[in-house]
C-alpha cells in the first residue's frame, strides 16, 4: 500500500508527551525520511496479538512517541474508542497509546502500530480483538 501522495501537506497536530502543549508533524517527515511503511487494515472481528518486548523501541520518524508515528503515517483520525474494548481514547487524560500489535505471536512477526487505550496497550503478549471500530489502519513499526 503506498502513501496517498494528494494529502502530503497534510497538517497533523499531535499531542507530545505531557498531551498538552502541541507539535506539527506532517506527512512531510516521511517523505523527507524516504521512508514508506506497509500499511495492514485490520477490520472487525480480527485477532491480533499485543507485541512483547517494546518498550525500547523508538520510531524512526518523530520524537520517540508511537501514536504520533501512527497518526502522520496513516494520515487518519484517532478513533473516539479503542477499537478493542471500547474504551473512550481521550489524549487530556493520557488513555491512548500507539500499540504494537502483530497477526500471530511468532518472534518473527512483522509489528503494526494502531492507536488504544492504556489497558489494551499493557496486555503484552495477549490477545486483542478488533470489535469495536469496522476496520483501523496499522502502521508497519519501524525501529530507529
Amino acid at each position: 500500500m503506498q502513501f496517498d501522495t494528494a494529502n502530503r501537506n497534510k497538517d497533523i497536530f499531535i499531542a507530545t508527551d505531557n498531551f498538552y502543549s502541541m507539535k506539527k508533524k506532517t506527512f512531510k517527515d516521511f517523505l523527507a525520511a524516504n521512508i514508506n511503511p506497509e500499511k495492514k487494515l485490520f477490520t472487525k472481528g480480527a485477532i491480533v496479538y499485543n507485541a512483547e518486548g517494546t518498550a525500547a523501541d523508538e520510531p524512526i520518524v518523530g520524537d520517540g512517541v508511537w501514536l504520533e508515528y501512527w497518526e502522520a503515517a496513516s494520515l487518519k483520525a484517532i478513533p473516539d474508542k479503542c477499537p478493542c474494548c471500547n474504551e473512550p481514547l481521550d489524549r487530556n487524560s493520557g488513555n491512548i497509546h500507539g500499540t504494537h500489535i502483530q497477526i500471530n505471536q511468532s518472534v518473527l512477526a512483522k509489528r503494526f502500530i494502531i492507536p488504544t487505550c492504556a489497558g489494551c496497550n499493557g496486555k503484552h503478549g495477549q490477545q486483542l480483538n478488533i470489535n469495536y471500530v469496522d476496520e483501523i489502519l496499522g502502521i508497519e513499526a519501524i525501529n530507529k
